[in-house]
């Protein structure tokens, strides 16, 4: 599996409305920064972009992991991404990835900020069972 790699684009992302917690816009950032074609270059998907769209579809709507191996679900998938469809400890392995790379991007806008900043903390526990610590924080 391939790491995610941070750029100097990703460096300066802006997070909007949340510290900690995951955006949708900077993690569509971080997967389009790294290219992914199929190791054969045909119109099938490889095993890395499957990757991808699993991670995002369970990161942004919040679905559990579990999902991914249902049935019902596997039947309105297309045949290239259920030959390749991770388990749930991959996609949570994933994810876990880019919480780390948004995570050091922030730490780098931290570290530039001047000035005042109110942090407040939000946490509650996902479906999935993990439990997740949001930061929103206002800017002076």
């Amino acid at each position: 599996m391939q790491h995610v790699q941070q750029t100097n684009a990703q460096a300066n992302i802006q997070f909007a409305k949340t510290c900690g917690g995951l955006s949708t816009q900077t993690l569509r950032r971080l997967w389009e920064s790294k290219p992914c074609k199929s190791q054969d270059h045909s119109d099938t998907l490889s095993e890395y972009q499957v990757n991808q769209l699993c991670a995002l579809w369970c990161a942004e709507a919040d679905h559990p992991f579990s999902a991914l191996s249902d049935e019902s679900h596997k039947r309105i998938l297309h045949p290239a991404i259920v030959k390749h469809l991770p388990s749930a400890k991959v996609v949570f392995r994933l994810i876990h990835m880019i919480y780390t790379a948004v995570q050091g991007n922030y730490r780098k806008v931290l570290k530039k900020h001047t000035g005042a900043m109110y942090l407040g903390d939000n946490a509650w526990q996902s479906t999935n069972g993990v439990v997740i610590l949001q930061s929103p924080s206002n800017n002076q």
